[in-house]
Formats: C-alpha cells, sequence, structure tokens
C-alpha cells in the first residue's frame, strides 16, 4: 500500500490495498516465505566463508601439510549436507513464492468479480424502525433539487480554464477524514486562484474511516472544479514534458501556523503602519482581543520569498488544515476580494451531482417537515462529546425540536448500543429514522459517498443539531448557509452537548464572528457572498 510521504512529486500513485482478509493472509504468507528464503542465503553465505577460509588457509602453507584435527572431516561434511539441504529449500520456497502470487492475483480477479457482480446488493446499513412518509411526487423532487443544490444557477460558466503550463501548485491533504481533507482542498484551490497557478490534485488516498483510495474527483464535481481554477491530476503532471525542469523549481510551503488557524495572507501586501488600511486588517485578525496578542504570521501573499519566481509551491501533508475564509485578509486595492473567493469556493468546490440526486430521494421521501441530528461519540477526539450519554442529548434538544418530529439522524454509533441507548429515549417524544431506512437507494452507491449523503440530508432539516467540534457537523452549517433559496431553515448553531437555551451563554458557541478556530464554522463563508 502506498505511503505518505512529504511531496506530491515523490508520491507514487499506484495503490495495492488488501483485498480481503484471506488475500491479507495470502500476501502475509509470501512476505514470511521471503523472510526465510532470505534468511536460508544468509546462513549458506556464512557457512561457505568459513568452508572457503578453512581451505584457503590451508593452500598458504603448501610445505608443510597440516595433520586434520579429529573428527573434521565429519563435520566438513555435515556442513556441506547442511548447505546443500537448505539450497533445496531455497528452491522449494522460490516455487512456493511463485505459487502463491498465482493464486494471490486469481483471489483478487475473483473478489473484483464478486464485487462487480454484487454492485446491486444493499450495503449492510442498521435497521431502525421506518418513518411513515408522503409519497413523493415529481413536483416534490424537483423543489428539493431546486433548493438543495445550491451551486446551480442560470448562466454559471462550465468553461474548463487553460492550464498555466509553468505555474501549479501541488498539496496533500490532511491525513484524516473527509471533512478534513476538504478543508485542504479548499484552502489550496483558494491559493491557486488568488496566486493565478494550476492547482495539481494529489494522488488517490483513505479518506478515513473508509479503506478505499479515493481521488477528489470521485466525491467532487470534476467538471466545476476545473471550472474555477486551471486543474489537473498528478498523473497528468508527471507525464508534463517541461516535469523535470518542474522538479528543480519547487518551493515547498511548510507553513506550520496553517493548522492552527494563526496565519494571515494578505492580498497584495501588508498594509504599511499607522493607516487605516493596517488597523482594519488587525481588526479583522484579531477579533475583539488586543492587537499582536496572538503573536501570529502575517504575510504578503505574492512577495513571500520566491515565490512569483518559483514555478512549484507544494503543500506538504500536514499542511493545509483551517477554513480557508480565516487565513486571507484583502486589501481594497486587491483586484480579487473576500467575497470572490466564497463565491468561487461555494460555486466550484461541491459534492458530485450525483450524490446530490441521492440525497434528494432520501429527503423526498422524508416529511415535508423534519430536523436532523448528528449524534457522534465513537472515535471523536473530545471527551465532553465521547462521554455524553443519550438522556442528556434529549434533555439538552428538547425546547429545540417539536414534539413528534420525525429526526433524522446521522450517527457512528454501533446498531446494537444505538438501538439499546438511543432509540428507547428520543422515541418517547419524536419519530427517529437513519440512512437505514433508505438502503433502497444506496445499493450502486460507492461507500465512500454515504458520509456525504448524510451531510446533504442533514442540511435539509428544518433544525439541525450538530456534535461540537466535529468538522463533520461544521460542514453542514455552512451547507445551510448556502442554500439562501430555503426559507425553511433555523441557521443559528445548536450542539447535542449545550442545553438550549441556557448553555448558549457563550458567546463563541453561537457568535457570527470569527475566532480564528477550526473546530465550526462562521457565516462569513456564505453571509460574504454576493450573487
Amino acid at each position: 500500500v502506498s505511503t505518505q510521504s512529504t511531496g506530491g512529486l515523490q508520491r507514487g500513485i499506484e495503490v495495492n490495498p488488501s483485498f480481503s482478509n484471506n488475500s491479507f493472509k495470502v500476501s502475509k504468507t509470501i512476505s514470511m516465505n521471503k523472510s526465510l528464503l532470505l534468511s536460508a542465503i544468509l546462513l549458506f553465505s556464512l557457512v561457505s566463508y568459513f568452508y572457503l577460509h578453512d581451505v584457503q588457509t590451508t593452500n598458504d602453507k603448501p610445505k608443510q601439510k597440516p595433520k586434520p584435527k579429529p573428527g573434521i572431516s565429519d563435520e566438513v561434511n555435515e556442513l556441506k549436507q547442511s548447505v546443500e539441504e537448505l539450497y533445496a529449500i531455497t528452491e522449494s520456497l522460490k516455487s512456493e513464492d511463485m505459487i502463491l502470487g498465482e493464486q494471490l492475483e486469481q483471489l483478487q480477479k475473483l473478489l473484483k468479480a464478486k464485487a462487480k457482480e454484487d454492485k446491486d446488493t444493499p450495503l449492510p446499513v442498521p435497521t431502525i424502525a421506518p418513518v411513515v412518509t408522503t409519497n413523493p411526487t415529481t413536483k416534490n423532487i424537483e423543489e428539493i433539487a431546486r433548493k438543495l443544490k445550491y451551486y446551480d444557477y442560470p448562466g454559471k460558466s462550465k468553461e474548463p480554464k487553460p492550464l498555466q503550463t509553468d505555474r501549479f501548485i501541488l498539496f496533500d491533504s490532511w491525513t484524516a477524514g473527509h471533512n478534513n481533507r476538504r478543508m485542504s482542498l479548499e484552502i489550496a484551490y483558494a491559493f491557486a486562484y488568488i496566486t493565478n497557478r494550476t492547482l495539481v490534485f494529489p494522488a488517490p488516498d483513505y479518506f478515513y474511516p473508509i479503506m478505499t483510495p479515493t481521488v477528489f474527483s470521485e466525491l467532487y464535481d470534476a467538471v466545476d472544479l476545473r471550472a474555477g481554477v486551471p486543474a489537473m491530476e498528478l498523473a497528468d503532471f508527471k507525464i508534463l514534458p517541461n516535469y523535470e525542469a518542474l522538479k528543480s523549481d519547487i518551493i515547498f510551503a511548510n507553513f506550520t501556523d496553517i493548522p492552527t488557524c494563526e496565519s494571515t495572507f494578505v492580498v497584495p501586501k501588508i498594509p504599511d503602519n499607522n493607516t487605516e488600511e493596517y488597523t482594519k486588517m488587525m481588526e479583522w485578525r484579531y477579533p475583539r482581543a488586543n492587537v499582536g496578542e496572538w503573536g501570529v504570521q502575517i504575510r504578503d501573499t505574492y512577495t513571500i520569498p520566491r515565490w512569483n519566481e518559483t514555478s512549484v509551491i507544494e503543500f506538504p501533508v500536514g499542511t493545509l488544515f483551517c477554513h480557508f475564509y480565516l487565513l486571507f485578509y484583502f486589501t481594497s486595492e486587491s483586484r480579487i476580494q473576500f467575497s470572490d473567493v466564497t463565491k468561487l469556493i461555494r460555486d466550484h468546490v461541491h459534492f458530485k451531482p450525483e450524490i446530490f440526486d441521492v440525497a434528494v430521494k432520501i429527503i423526498s421521501e422524508l416529511p415535508d417537515k423534519f430536523s436532523s441530528m448528528h449524534f457522534r461519540r465513537g472515535d471523536l477526539q473530545f471527551k465532553e462529546n465521547r462521554n455524553i450519554e443519550p438522556q442528556t442529548v434529549f434533555d439538552n434538544t428538547q425546547k429545540l425540536l417539536l414534539e413528534g418530529e420525525t429526526i433524522y439522524v446521522a450517527t457512528d454509533e454501533k446498531q446494537d448500543i444505538f438501538e439499546k441507548e438511543f432509540v428507547p429515549i428520543f422515541s418517547r417524544r419524536y419519530k427517529i429514522t437513519t440512512i437505514a431506512n433508505y438502503s433502497h437507494h444506496l445499493r450502486s452507491v460507492p461507500e465512500v459517498w454515504i458520509p456525504l449523503i448524510e451531510q446533504l440530508v442533514c442540511s435539509y432539516g428544518r433544525v439541525f443539531i450538530g456534535t461540537r467540534q466535529s468538522t463533520f457537523s461544521g460542514y453542514i452549517t455552512r451547507l445551510r448557509g448556502y442554500m439562501k433559496s430555503n426559507a425553511d431553515l433555523d441557521r443559528n448553531f445548536y450542539w447535542t452537548i449545550l442545553k438550549y437555551p441556557e448553555g448558549y451563554e457563550t458567546e463563541e458557541s453561537f457568535s457570527k464572528h470569527h475566532h480564528k478556530t477550526w473546530n465550526r464554522e462562521y457565516p462569513q463563508a456564505w453571509e460574504s457572498i454576493k450573487d
């Protein structure tokens, strides 16, 4: 399996994942046999060395033939016999290795054929009691699609931007789940737009927890991605005629303060001190804080050393993690403004239309008015969420939800725990539904799409209650902000961990002003857009 490295130029694009537990065992057996083969060869070399050394020592003294030591012939014969046995073993292992390799290849082919044969088999999802819904109509589906597909509007250009063949941005996305990788994509996309460079998408990688190598074009609309900025795949970049020259003219933009959201890239350059523009910049950078309190880096985007002269700028793995709109400040003299970039990301960095289509079908089978919730405890590193009990969530959200209302719940809970601990409590007051009830829409859907489909379904709820410090929940709040045509949405921020209304006294939990942190979204991302 290909692994992460420091840069996209060094990363391979072929990935060889294990196809099943059986194939993993075969691969493991081959590795063990190869280890044994190497051990045998090493032992053979040692025996040969001592045997030849003994012969050489004897040949160096031709005038005086040494008397053989008692039993030396027997020892030599035994060593010779051992060498012959080891040689036989190595030949046997070579043959077995070839056989196992052929068996592995056959097994992989069978598994691929089986996966193709079973593509219409429903995915294994939990089974929760279905919610009674009205039958969807064509008009209903069209109305839902119009509201949900916020990026689709008349007059929008789909023409790809011409490639900049001597100026590129490469990046490796943050090593985690889809939403963290999406944040990397958005930052790199914004940099490509602002610096007028061709964006090179990274090689296939794993979008936790889905262990299938995936590229962004499998999740995002490739047509719109290329219509916003010049873009290409890493494999195409590597076959450019000037590729060798490009490899020698590269800068690694390893800014360690981006993941902590403590970078500010000023476009086009930092204003002079003691000017009104400088004061505005500092007020934007430090909301409700003393200027200079955080001691962060402020950089001229166009004059970072050698950026303009360098052909390739590469952001290594572990660099791009923050909300794109918290990193850039645009002065009044900039030809590009903040609203241009937020509109760019909304219109061009979005899920594939086919993913939206599946979500529309599911929403059409839900009641006209429903609410949604993201209930995550499993792998989240924050104790406040990991240890929360369903009864606490029920108490915290009771004044937000309507009695008898249908609640669509996106959750990572194991089926038995969810049905045992969550459903009985919430079913006393609400109708609970999950992705399980809509498996008939998921039969030919890639597994890696399902979390994205759930985000879209949740974004359509009357009220959405998320898991605080989850980027999955955070992006749902942004999607709701993008859907300006849906007047039924309550776009306030609500969390399972906070009791409504008394738990919302801390401004950071619901404020519309950014606090330079990644663990929630801010309305600047959508309210700044000028349509």
